[in-house]
């Protein structure tokens, strides 16, 4: 079970931590979507009639929300520098897609579109506008590998649809990538990667990094750290873009660095769709969360042995190597 599962199960221990040591979510999220959403004044928030959602500049077309959700997300990171999808849960969903015999050539397949994205170049400023469809489409295919990680049944469609399809990177695209969750992606793709323009020339840029405890929550890393900022990306094109599941998981993140190994500082949310990005110091987010002042060192030990003392079996596998971290 994740951290983002752990906060969506009412009987986690993990969850139930956040809810006793974090439980003034309500003012910082309302807060947080008035910046995501550009409504920061009243004024702008009265230009949205009563009882009508405001739509996000980029709006979700795809009829799989969930899968052009995870695109982006995908997409968001493959555009800031090479390699950048070396290390997604892409990889092991791949690996349960089994359609016959030996090995099973989704993993295959991943790697050839993890390779074609870093072929392309898209983080290049002058990436070619043809360019996003192809890109989209490498994004959704790895979207339906990463489902698969999550669900038996997205195994079970993965399998279905590529049952008959050439073990090819053409023929899993084919059979795996709707023409309307591609259109809506490739029409998001030159904003997000302008929006993120600046994560480019940051001097340190961590993409998918997990933590010292991301082993015993069962998975655990950041979408990016751009030196002391970790930042993540959100895909929804609901007006609710960060509530209590969203703030706990930025805090779970930064309190899984054990050793402070990557600086965090500061946190926060950039809503793809929304084309805006929110951010806080960490320290503000906890004493907010908190209703006091936090000590982020002794909450790091607090939750760690909250963690350790709920997983054992995952305690004795050991410490994660970064090369280990997944979604």
């Amino acid at each position: 079970m994740s951290l983002t599962r752990h906060l969506k199960n009412p009987s986690s221990p993990v969850r139930r931590w956040f809810a006793e040591r974090l439980p003034h979510t309500a003012a910082v999220a309302r807060d947080a979507n008035h910046v995501l959403r550009g409504s920061t004044n009243q004024r702008e928030r009265r230009i949205v009639a009563p009882g009508r959602a405001k739509e996000p500049p980029l709006p979700c077309r795809a009829t799989n929300h969930a899968l052009a959700g995870t695109a982006l997300d995908l997409l968001a990171r493959a555009v800031l520098r090479s390699g950048a999808l070396e290390r997604s849960a892409a990889r092991d969903g791949a690996g349960r897609i089994v359609v016959g015999p030996g090995i099973p050539p989704a993993m295959s397949i991943e790697r050839a579109a993890v390779a074609r994205i870093d072929v392309m170049r898209p983080w290049e400023p002058a990436f070619p506008e043809v360019g996003w469809r192809e890109l989209a489409e490498l994004c959704l295919l790895l979207g339906r590998f990463e489902q698969a990680r999550r669900s038996r049944e997205a195994v079970q469609f993965a399998v279905e649809r590529v049952r008959e399809a050439p073990p090819t990177l053409a023929g899993y695209t084919g059979a795996l990538v709707d023409a309307d969750a591609m259109e809506d992606v490739a029409t998001a793709a030159p904003a997000i990667a302008a929006d993120h323009a600046d994560l480019r020339k940051v001097e340190r840029l961590e993409l998918g990094p997990p933590f010292g405890l991301s082993r015993e929550l069962g998975g655990a890393d950041a979408d990016v750290i751009a030196d002391d900022l970790l930042l993540d990306f959100k895909a929804t094109s609901t007006t609710r873009i960060a509530g209590r599941s969203e703030l706990w998981q930025l805090a779970g993140y930064a309190l899984a660095d054990l050793e402070d190994e990557y600086g965090v500082r500061s946190v926060g949310i950039s809503a793809l769709r929304w084309r805006r990005r929110w951010t806080l110091p960490l320290d503000e987010l906890l004493e907010r969360l908190a209703g006091r002042p936090v000590s982020l060192e002794e909450a790091r030990r607090a939750f760690a042995s909250m963690v350790r003392e709920s997983s054992p079996a995952w305690q004795r596998r050991g410490p994660l190597r970064r090369s280990e971290g997944q979604r």
